[in-house]
């Protein structure tokens, strides 16, 4: 019985799907790795609105007990740092939904990411803010 060898285009067919297939598998993992790039950023600042939220209760008690109108200005606008922070964290979990459609996926995703880095750049920097005017007009 004779085994007969494959022909050069059933063999440049196969090598074609295997490399349609291996390019497939590549991209739903990038998406799958921008996705768990997108979710670890959130992830790392999300348990910080705890605290975001007791630096704006802080400011609030401080404000209250001051006469100052300079230090009440310099007060009134990092609190509403802080609440545009939060609120940015709550309107981008909010509006978080992957589309289904593999396509849309990518361009999604890279969207997210600079949403989510913008949140964390926005609570890091309000809460910061916050702790140096606590330190500055909190009677010792």
């Amino acid at each position: 019985m004779m085994v007969s060898k494959p022909n050069k285009a059933q063999s440049m067919k196969k090598l074609l799907i295997f490399i349609c297939l291996a390019s497939l598998f590549s991209a739903c993992r990038e998406k799958s790795t921008l996705e768990q790039e997108v979710i670890a950023v959130h992830d790392e600042v999300m348990p910080k609105l705890g605290e975001l939220n007791k630096d704006r209760r802080n400011l609030q008690e401080i404000l209250k007990n001051t006469t100052d109108e300079n230090v009440k200005a310099e007060l009134l606008q990092a609190i509403t740092a802080l609440e545009k922070a939060d609120d940015g964290m709550m309107d981008w979990m909010a509006d978080w939904k992957v589309p289904s459609n593999m396509e849309e996926q990518k361009p999604y995703l890279e969207k997210e990411m600079i949403r989510i880095k913008k949140v964390k750049t926005d609570m890091l920097e309000s809460m910061e803010n916050a702790k140096i005017l606590k330190e500055k007009y909190t009677t010792k």
